[in-house]
Protein backbone atom coordinates (compact mmCIF):
# COMPACT_ATOMS: atom_id res chain seq x y z
CA UNK A 1 0.00 0.00 0.00
CA UNK A 2 1.35 3.04 -0.94
CA UNK A 3 1.65 5.90 1.61
CA UNK A 4 -0.67 8.74 1.95
CA UNK A 5 -2.52 11.37 3.93
CA UNK A 6 -6.52 12.44 2.63
CA UNK A 7 -7.65 15.46 4.26
CA UNK A 8 -10.88 16.08 5.29
CA UNK A 9 -13.17 18.84 6.99
CA UNK A 10 -15.84 19.91 8.92
CA UNK A 11 -16.44 23.07 10.32
CA UNK A 12 -12.80 23.47 12.15
CA UNK A 13 -11.77 19.76 12.64
CA UNK A 14 -9.49 18.37 10.21
CA UNK A 15 -9.55 14.91 9.57
CA UNK A 16 -6.27 13.56 8.41
CA UNK A 17 -6.86 10.22 6.92
CA UNK A 18 -3.34 8.36 6.64
CA UNK A 19 -3.02 5.07 4.48
CA UNK A 20 -0.20 2.66 4.59
CA UNK A 21 3.23 2.15 6.28
CA UNK A 22 4.46 4.74 8.76
CA UNK A 23 8.22 4.18 8.65
CA UNK A 24 11.27 6.56 8.21
CA UNK A 25 10.72 6.52 4.54
CA UNK A 26 7.59 8.58 5.09
CA UNK A 27 8.42 10.86 8.39
CA UNK A 28 8.53 13.55 7.26
CA UNK A 29 5.06 13.49 4.71
CA UNK A 30 3.70 12.43 7.83
CA UNK A 31 5.02 15.40 10.28
CA UNK A 32 4.13 18.21 7.49
CA UNK A 33 0.34 16.57 7.37
CA UNK A 34 -0.16 16.87 10.41
CA UNK A 35 1.50 20.31 11.63
CA UNK A 36 0.24 21.70 8.60
CA UNK A 37 -3.00 20.79 9.77
CA UNK A 38 -2.50 21.95 13.84
CA UNK A 39 -1.16 25.20 11.93
CA UNK A 40 -4.53 26.24 9.85
CA UNK A 41 -6.13 29.13 11.44
CA UNK A 42 -9.67 29.02 12.20
CA UNK A 43 -9.08 25.18 13.34
CA UNK A 44 -10.16 23.74 16.68
CA UNK A 45 -9.45 20.69 16.20
CA UNK A 46 -7.24 17.92 14.46
CA UNK A 47 -8.29 14.49 14.23
CA UNK A 48 -5.72 12.08 13.06
CA UNK A 49 -7.30 8.34 11.33
CA UNK A 50 -5.22 5.34 11.97
CA UNK A 51 -7.78 3.14 10.90
CA UNK A 52 -5.63 2.51 7.38
CA UNK A 53 -2.22 1.90 8.73
CA UNK A 54 -0.87 -1.57 9.37
CA UNK A 55 2.70 -0.54 10.65
CA UNK A 56 3.92 2.59 13.45
CA UNK A 57 7.44 3.06 13.57
CA UNK A 58 9.28 4.57 16.48
CA UNK A 59 10.01 7.67 14.78
CA UNK A 60 6.16 7.76 13.61
CA UNK A 61 4.91 7.58 17.63
CA UNK A 62 7.25 10.60 17.93
CA UNK A 63 5.47 12.50 15.06
CA UNK A 64 2.34 12.12 16.37
CA UNK A 65 3.25 13.35 19.73
CA UNK A 66 4.90 16.19 18.35
CA UNK A 67 1.47 17.10 16.71
CA UNK A 68 -0.43 16.75 19.93
CA UNK A 69 2.24 19.06 21.67
CA UNK A 70 2.26 21.47 18.76
CA UNK A 71 -1.76 21.26 18.86
CA UNK A 72 -1.56 21.99 22.74
CA UNK A 73 0.71 25.35 21.64
CA UNK A 74 -2.13 26.54 19.18
CA UNK A 75 -4.77 25.86 21.75
CA UNK A 76 -7.19 23.23 19.66
CA UNK A 77 -7.95 19.80 20.36
CA UNK A 78 -6.22 16.65 18.97
CA UNK A 79 -6.96 12.86 18.67
CA UNK A 80 -5.72 9.81 17.75
CA UNK A 81 -8.22 7.66 16.70
CA UNK A 82 -9.35 4.14 14.90
CA UNK A 83 -5.67 2.55 15.55
CA UNK A 84 -5.41 -1.09 15.12
CA UNK A 85 -5.15 -3.15 18.03
CA UNK A 86 -1.52 -4.06 17.50
CA UNK A 87 -1.10 -0.49 17.16
CA UNK A 88 -2.96 0.48 19.93
CA UNK A 89 -0.38 -2.00 22.06
CA UNK A 90 2.37 -0.43 21.45
CA UNK A 91 1.04 3.09 22.07
CA UNK A 92 0.06 2.00 25.31
CA UNK A 93 3.66 0.07 26.20
CA UNK A 94 5.19 3.06 25.58
CA UNK A 95 2.58 5.30 27.30
CA UNK A 96 1.32 7.74 24.91
CA UNK A 97 -1.58 5.69 24.17
CA UNK A 98 -3.98 8.03 26.33
CA UNK A 99 -2.58 10.97 25.98
CA UNK A 100 -3.13 10.67 22.00
CA UNK A 101 -6.54 8.86 22.27
CA UNK A 102 -8.05 11.11 24.73
CA UNK A 103 -9.83 14.09 22.25
CA UNK A 104 -8.74 17.60 23.80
Amino acid sequence: MVFRILHGQTGGVVRLMVFGEIDLAVHDQLRDGILGAVGTPGITAVVVDLGAVPMLDSGGIGILVAGRTAAQKHRIGYEVCRARWHIRNVLDAVGVLDVLTDAS
